[in-house]
């Protein structure tokens, strides 16, 4: 089976100061190349609305025009090319993680459209999605709840890539079963600086993706191989 000696075959979930430390040790060196496979992402989903702009030169006080159209563009671009990107950037992550950094490739920003994991990726974002926001029609609470509990399912399917969709979400559920409200914290930990990507035009955005990539990677590691102690997970094939 897989080893990782950056584990050190530890089976305890770490602390989320130090999976927070343990991310920023990892991606020391690698930031540059994860920060860009990110600008990628930002790129593509700016120049998709590249046409939707150009309609609305000819009546630029149109606003009503402009806003609809800038929100189906949105929602097309969120659903259907930005998910499959970040599969990338999750790809990356765990080549990190996982002692191959020397594997880590711009290519990887685009691996989930090549090797035929592009519509389970769609898919699973979309239905993930959709759970969420039912649930969050109850009350915003659950919303996050369900929202934690799913969070683990892209790295579940970029290592199983024959598993199912919703055995991926099933997964997922499980192993963060006692472990959504840690993970929570863990986005609430980083909402000062999401607020200071906001003072820097969005730029600081190239250096707070990848780190909490590497926060969520890191997260999965540590449940992946506390549930493997248990004979619980599949083996990696990644």
């Amino acid at each position: 089976m897989w080893q990782n000696e950056y584990y050190n075959h530890k089976t305890t979930m770490k602390s989320n100061s130090q999976i927070r430390k343990e991310a920023r040790k990892r991606l020391h060196g690698s930031w540059a190349v994860l920060a860009l496979i990110a600008l990628i992402a930002f790129i593509i989903g700016g120049s998709l609305n590249i046409p939707m702009t150009i309609q609305t030169l000819d009546n630029p006080f149109n606003v009503s025009q402009f806003a609809r159209l800038s929100s189906n563009a949105n929602l097309l671009v969120s659903i259907f090319v930005l998910p499959p990107i970040f599969y990338g950037v999750y790809l990356g992550m765990l080549k990190l993680f996982r002692g191959e950094k020397e594997r880590i490739t711009f290519d990887d920003a685009f691996s989930v459209f090549k090797d035929g994991r592009y519509l389970k990726a769609v898919a699973l974002n979309l239905i993930v999605s959709i759970f969420t926001f039912l649930w969050a029609l109850l009350l915003l609470i659950p919303g996050f709840i369900k929202m934690c509990s799913y969070a683990m399912a892209p790295f579940i399917l970029l290592d199983n890539p024959e598993m199912g969709i919703m055995d991926a979400i099933d997964e997922s559920r499980e192993m963060m079963k006692g472990h959504k409200w840690q993970f929570f914290l863990q986005y609430l930990g980083l909402f000062g600086l999401v607020i200071l990507s906001v003072f820097t035009l969005g730029i600081a955005l190239f250096w707070i993706v990848p780190y909490f990539s590497g926060i969520q990677t890191n997260f999965y590691e540590s449940l992946r191989i506390e549930r493997d102690a248990k004979g619980g997970y599949l083996e990696p094939e990644i």
